[in-house]
């Protein structure tokens, strides 16, 4: 459910920019109309079993790989500098995940 209404654009003629810009923005929609999961999923995380933490372990890795492979690309380019892509990767993840917390539990509407 998630991983499907994530907008990880794989059409490598979109600037990183606008591909980056459709993801922040699809994770931000899917949060705002999936309270109540995203707060089990991404903040309770010590009430879901082992499986689906192994699940959404796996499903998180492949979204990193998806990423760095679109770093990659944007390098390749010239939209970015020559940086580490997984360093990258794991600082934009890290800015989405900073959104979610007003989003969910502060009811910011963005």
């Amino acid at each position: 459910m998630y991983y499907d209404s994530i907008i990880l654009e794989e059409n490598p003629s979109l600037s990183f920019e606008e591909r980056l810009r459709r993801l922040i923005h699809s994770h931000v929609c899917f949060s705002q109309e999936n309270r109540q999961l995203t707060r089990i999923v991404f903040w309770d995380s010590d009430i879901i079993d082992s499986e689906l933490k192994d699940w959404v372990l796996s499903m998180r890795k492949e979204k990193e790989e998806k990423m760095m492979e679109v770093i990659r690309q944007s390098i390749k380019k010239g939209e970015l500098r020559d940086v580490d892509p997984w360093l990258l990767t794991i600082m934009l993840e890290g800015v989405v995940a900073s959104l979610w917390g007003p989003i969910i539990l502060d009811d910011w509407n963005v």
